[in-house]
């Protein structure tokens, strides 16, 4: 399906403990304009967390990143795309808002691991879908390729950590046990390597029947000196021609501990063949794996355009569930075999009615610190059966009564 040209989509971020970071894109004729907005990092070291405490910040710094997603997209209309690569989103003083502060930043690269392949211009790849930021199903010179390009210090670090791994296998004889590089993408009209192409990872994913060749696999990587930390379901791949391949190729380096090569190999292939014993795998293949990118709307941020309220919510509460038995039907017998039974109540609509700018936060029905709960200005509840202009009724007593804003039919 053609995207509509100016539209504007999330493709995904990190949350970490030096920032939060969002990658924009915005749909352009000839190639789309990306945008790495920057906003305070919300998490905080998890080294020896308990686990339950960990869960629960997890969930509280997922909800400030998403947070975070709403704000910026009351601020599109500001966005310059095309103008820097890189925005920080400001947070102005005593609390009046946001803003977005465009910089150039120096996108990262690799220059201490020598090529081996071709050099391929980051413009010569067409992406042509999205796993998330950095992984991408591309075209270059005609044939499909895996697009890894780092935009963040973090992917930088696991491009570096993939290249090292591929020059272990070659030096070991064992770069059939990876999908081959094809090449290394530079940036625009420099040498500076930024990412790499390789063939696109087909196959299945690895099942049971499978573990007798998996075990020769890692064991040909431990007789070489080196060690694999991605034994997972999602990291083993078996080809079109039923040969192993492994992807995530920066989990390969030398081990530290003989103890570390133990766990890493022999427990992990364990544990992860008696998942399978009881289960297939559940995890697709990576060119399966395709990011529904998130189009995010333009609208006028409450502060730049008229004031806008929100006037009503409705909870729908159902009536519980009613049984005869039939002891009932004998205690209750009135002639006839018919049994009386007290007739259940209706469903009822239960209306709220707030006060509130239509924001991200303000929609958010929950007590916060720096963020009040909207005001409720009214409640009542009527029979699900209720025609609409009773509904509208009720709405302009509460109108009368709390001085609402005009409700429309």
């Amino acid at each position: 399906m053609k995207e509509e040209y100016g539209s504007i989509h999330f493709i995904s971020g990190l949350n970490e403990e030096y920032g939060r970071f969002y990658v924009l894109r915005k749909v352009m004729p000839g190639r789309d304009q990306l945008m790495v907005i920057e906003a305070e990092a919300v998490t905080s070291s998890t080294y020896m967390v308990p686990l339950e405490i960990l869960n629960r910040e997890v969930q509280v710094w997922h909800r400030k990143f998403q947070d975070g997603l709403e704000i910026i997209q009351t601020l599109l209309p500001m966005i310059q795309f095309g103008r820097t690569n890189w925005a920080r989103l400001i947070k102005e003083k005593d609390n009046r808002g946001y803003r977005i502060r465009h910089t150039a930043k120096h996108e990262p690269t690799i220059s201490d691991i020598p090529p081996w392949c071709p050099l391929v211009d980051e413009r010569d790849v067409k992406t042509t879908a999205w796993r998330n930021a950095e992984d991408r199903d591309g075209l270059w010179d005609g044939n499909k390729v895996d697009v890894f390009l780092a935009w963040d210090s973090s992917n930088a670090y696991f491009l570096w950590r993939t290249m090292v791994a591929y020059k272990l296998l070659m030096k070991h004889h064992l770069e059939h046990l990876a999908f081959p590089a094809l090449a290394h993408v530079v940036r625009a009209e420099t040498t500076d390597i930024c990412g790499i192409l390789t063939e696109p990872a087909y196959g299945r994913p690895v099942e049971y029947e499978d573990k007798a060749k998996v075990y020769k696999v890692i064991s040909q990587i431990e007789r070489a000196g080196l060690m694999y930390s991605g034994v997972q379901l999602s990291n083993i791949l078996i080809d079109d021609k039923d040969q192993v391949r492994l992807l995530s190729l920066c989990s390969l380096q030398p081990p530290r501990t003989a103890r570390e090569l133990e766990f890493n190999h022999w427990t992990m292939l364990e544990d992860l063949f008696a998942t399978l014993k009881d289960m297939r795998n559940p995890i697709p293949p990576p060119r399966q794996r395709i990011n529904q990118l998130l189009p995010i709307p333009i609208f006028l941020p409450p502060e730049r355009g008229p004031v806008l309220h929100v006037h009503v919510l409705l909870d729908l509460h159902l009536p519980p569930v009613y049984r005869c038995e039939e002891e009932d039907a004998q205690n209750h017998d009135v002639g006839w075999g018919v049994a009386r039974v007290p007739r259940p109540p209706k469903a009822e609509v239960e209306v709220l009615i707030f006060d509130a700018p239509i924001s991200p936060t303000a929609l958010r029905l929950r007590a916060s610190t720096t963020r009040p709960e909207p005001n409720l200005l009214h409640r009542v509840k009527l029979p699900y059966s209720t025609k609409s202009d009773k509904l509208v009724q009720e709405l302009r007593w509460a109108q009368r009564q709390k001085r609402l804003p005009k409700v429309e039919e």
